[in-house]
C-alpha cells in the first residue's frame, strides 16, 4: 500500500509538471493558456492534494510532511503561473510575491526531498534507520 501511494503521488506530481511547465512555455512566448487548459491544470491539482492524502494515510510521518511539502510548493508554483496569466490580461495589476521561476524551483527541491524520504521509508519500512541522514 504504501508503494502504492508512493508511486500514485510521483505520477501526479509529473502529470502536474508537465501541464505546468506547458503553461510556462506559452507564458514565455507571450501567450495565455487556454480556458480549458486551466481547467485542467487544476484539475492536476485536485489529483495532487488526493495522492498526498494517501501518502499522510500510508506514512511514515517524514515522508507524509515531505508531502505536503511538495504539495505546498506546487500550489504555490501554480498560483504564481495563475498570478502571471492575470498580469498579462490586465498590466495595471502590479506584478508580487515569487517569480514563477522561483516556486518552480523551490517545488523541484521539495519533489527530491519527499523521492529521498520515499526511498528511504521504502528500503527500510521498519524506521529502524533515520531516513534523514
Amino acid at each position: 500500500m504504501r508503494r502504492d501511494a508512493y508511486a500514485k503521488l510521483l505520477q501526479a506530481i509529473s502529470e502536474f509538471t508537465e501541464r505546468g511547465r506547458e503553461v510556462q512555455v506559452l507564458l514565455k512566448q507571450g501567450m495565455a493558456p487556454a480556458p480549458q487548459a486551466l481547467g485542467e491544470f487544476r484539475a492536476l491539482l485536485k489529483e495532487l492534494e488526493e495522492a498526498v492524502a494517501a501518502v499522510e494515510l500510508e506514512g511514515p510521518k517524514k515522508v507524509a510532511t515531505a508531502a505536503f511539502n511538495v504539495m505546498a510548493h506546487l500550489a504555490m508554483w501554480h498560483a504564481c503561473l495563475v498570478t502571471d496569466i492575470v498580469y498579462r490580461v490586465d498590466l495595471s495589476i502590479p506584478r508580487q510575491g515569487r517569480s514563477v521561476e522561483e516556486a518552480e524551483a523551490a517545488a523541484i527541491e521539495a519533489v527530491v526531498e519527499f523521492k529521498t524520504l520515499a526511498r528511504g521509508a521504502l528500503d527500510d519500512p521498519s524506521g529502524a534507520l533515520d531516513i534523514t541522514q
